[in-house]
């Protein structure tokens, strides 16, 4: 920070106490840690989120205080990802909570998972964007859905989805069938008009984003896709109070410190 960035010495002095109090939180309760010597790789997502949970609500520091851990945390993260010092990056998903004012729900981020089957059923929305929607709004993340081996979930979901879901799905894997018998593959997600026979698959944002800005004259927000997830959740959490805790972490597919940090979200947004 002192030598590349160019940070002053107050940043530099609060970086290091930031890092300083995350990895002695994680050297006395995280026993993977503890257990592999210590060692950075050994540290996963929510381990990061847990800690977030515990300084913001048992340490009591505001939003803005617990997000510069986060940033001190995922620039120490990139730095040894960058230098080849570690192999993962468990601050990529992660979001700061949002200020007081800095960001709104607004009716398009939630008005879509209200209308997901009329969404669906609209022949006008490219069939990749409505696969996109359809999947989120069953509470997966955007680079689970890019994942090559991600049929074997969907195949699973649509078992048990509702008929209208099942419908859509069908006729997606009508259209893609062809795709998939050229390239011998099972994956969900192909590119159209791929140049490559090695590279034919939509396995990064920024190729799947290519289909859903065809969308955005209707959907504006179409592109956002880590905002659609959280705010998904978020309206999740918020109109259903009464479900039990194993319920919805089956339901929103994650684990106990993961929906403690969503649940500080909404209490944000919903405030």
């Amino acid at each position: 920070m002192n030598t590349i960035q160019e940070k002053n010495k107050i940043t530099i002095k609060n970086n290091d106490y930031h890092l300083k109090s995350f990895f002695y939180y994680e050297s006395l309760y995280n026993r993977s840690f503890i257990e592999s010597g210590y060692h950075v790789d050994s540290i996963v997502e929510s381990d990061i989120r847990e800690f977030l949970v515990y300084i913001g609500d048992l340490r009591n520091l505001t939003i803005g205080s617990t997000n510069q851990y986060l940033y001190s945390i995922a620039g120490y993260y990139k730095f040894l990802f960058r230098t080849e010092k570690a192999k993962v990056l468990p601050t990529l998903d992660i979001i700061g909570l949002p200020t007081v004012g800095s960001y709104k729900v607004t009716i398009y981020d939630v008005g879509w998972i209200d209308n997901l089957q009329d969404l669906l059923e609209n022949e006008r929305i490219d069939y990749y964007t409505r696969f996109f929607l359809l999947f989120t709004a069953r509470f997966y993340k955007l680079k689970e859905i890019l994942a090559e081996d991600f049929y074997k979930i969907a195949n699973k979901e649509m078992k048990n989805a509702p008929e209208y879901q099942q419908i859509f799905f069908y006729k997606f894997r009508n259209r893609i069938r062809p795709l998939q018998q050229k390239y011998k593959t099972k994956a969900l997600l192909i590119q159209r008009r791929s140049q490559s026979k090695d590279n034919y698959l939509i396995s990064t944002n920024q190729q799947l984003s290519r289909y859903l800005q065809r969308d955005k004259k209707w959907f504006p927000f179409i592109t956002k896709t880590r905002e659609l997830y959280r705010t998904n959740i978020i309206y999740y959490l918020e109109t259903h109070p009464d479900i039990s805790e194993d319920v919805l972490k089956e339901t929103l597919h994650m684990n106990q410190q993961t929906l403690d940090w969503y649940r500080r979200l909404a209490k944000r947004y919903f405030k």
